[in-house]
């Protein structure tokens, strides 16, 4: 009789011990579970918050409409400003030195086929002037332009084409 109620005695002991380790199994699953639904939710709202910061940058398009002055170059002629609209930037002020011979005039399309390629990134045709001959032309290249992150400065590179090592290849010109 010692014997069998030793032996019920260790077993519901080990009946004790299952249930007690079934209870710590189950408790860390709920913890294992509660943490990937943690987890999850912050994955969730990590995502949705580069959405919106993703979102906000495609509408931020670094548009290249509007008024632009001529603040830095490889020639002499800062300050001039050009009209951007509908693909096209009109000359709406020439640069004080124009009269040394570059032959711009106000209401020109300075920039024509104005065309985005990218973020913030366009290619366009140059009007470009004959040195000393006041004769202005489109010679056929593509050339760049880039507006700053900021929408507030744009740089352009105008391709040589045949005309190589002339000046006015490198632009730098800011919102007005």
């Amino acid at each position: 009789m010692a014997m069998r109620y030793k032996l019920e005695e260790q077993v519901n002991d080990n009946e004790k011990t299952a249930e007690q380790e079934l209870n710590n199994d189950q408790k860390a699953k709920g913890i294992t579970i509660k943490i990937k639904k943690r987890t999850l939710k912050t994955g969730a709202v990590i995502i949705v918050v580069l959405a919106i910061v993703l979102g906000f940058l495609l509408t931020q398009t670094r548009k290249i409409d509007g008024t632009w002055i001529r603040v830095a170059d490889d020639n002499d002629l800062v300050g001039m400003i050009v009209k951007v609209e509908n693909g096209e930037g009109v000359i709406v002020k020439t640069s004080p030195n124009n009269s040394l011979g570059y032959g711009f005039s106000e209401g020109q399309i300075k920039w024509k086929n104005i065309k985005k390629t990218g973020w913030g990134q366009y290619t366009f045709s140059d009007l470009l002037s004959e040195d000393d001959s006041a004769t202005t032309f489109y010679d056929g290249s593509v050339s760049r332009m880039e507006v700053s992150m900021n929408g507030k400065k744009l740089t352009l590179t105008v391709q040589a084409g045949e005309l190589s090592g002339r000046t006015g290849w490198y632009q730098e010109w800011e919102r007005k």
